[in-house]
């Protein structure tokens, strides 16, 4: 599943230059190693996953494989659940980009920022950048960085404009991609879940706030919607992990 997300189902108008293709892929692997990265290269046509795999710190949940072709997802060191997210996260940048006819709208990169299940620790961020269009402007390769990250958050899917040198997140709620800044918490909001924490009732919460309880209760669902939750004891925990609490 996760590694038929990467290739998209771009209909390409003409096929591209195969040799060129390959030897940008070798380029990448290179300097892959010169510089100890890990790099995912997806062939969009030859519907193929190409790994360079030279850092160590974060090489080892794409297996043991240094380079080559991905053959399956068992290869990949992360649990089921994990996949399917990013799988899901890697088919929303694929349809963006099939939507995007003219090559201007194009110079843009995503980021997943990727928490795994299996530990509490450990944070990671995939950089998906369009690498090599053909003359048709179908994407023929993607590169896809692995890296350490310090992110504090759930595993999220951020969109970069270059031009414009803005960053928006992916709403799960809205299918679309919004602001960021729209989901960072307020002053008011991280007060709700610091007196949710503290056990004070929700009526006490809203006359502090000089609001009234059925607009505390909307301020709660944009909460959950901010940090992708579902329950105010999962917000509190989290803001707490993203040292806002």
């Amino acid at each position: 599943m996760l590694l038929e997300s990467l290739y998209g189902n771009t209909k390409f108008k003409e096929a591209p230059n195969q040799m060129y293709l390959d030897s940008q892929i070798s380029n990448i692997t290179a300097l892959a190693c010169v510089e100890q990265k890990t790099v995912l290269i997806v062939d969009h046509y030859a519907k193929a996953a190409h790994i360079a795999n030279y850092n160590t710190s974060v090489g080892a949940i794409l297996g043991d494989k240094k380079s080559g072709v991905l053959s399956s997802e068992t290869e990949i060191v992360m649990s089921g659940d994990d996949q399917k997210a990013l799988a899901r996260y890697f088919k929303i940048i694929n349809d963006y980009l099939a939507d995007k006819k003219k090559l201007e709208e194009r110079y843009i990169y995503f980021s997943i920022l990727y928490t795994p299940t299996f530990t509490s620790h450990e944070r990671y961020a995939f950089k998906v950048v369009p690498y090599v269009y053909t003359d048709k402007l179908d994407l023929a390769l993607t590169l896809c960085f692995l890296e350490n990250s310090n992110h504090k958050s759930r595993t999220m899917l951020l969109l970069h404009k270059v031009h414009e040198d803005k960053t928006m997140i992916y709403s799960q709620t809205y299918k679309k991609f919004v602001n960021y800044e729209k989901m960072i918490l307020t002053n008011d909001e991280i007060e709700i879940l610091r007196m949710s924490g503290n056990g004070i009732k929700e009526q006490e919460i809203a006359d502090a706030l000089n609001t009234n309880l059925s607009s505390l209760k909307r301020c709660k669902s944009i909460i959950f919607e901010k940090l992708r939750v579902k329950s105010i004891s999962e917000a509190i925990y989290v803001a707490y992990k993203q040292d806002l609490l």
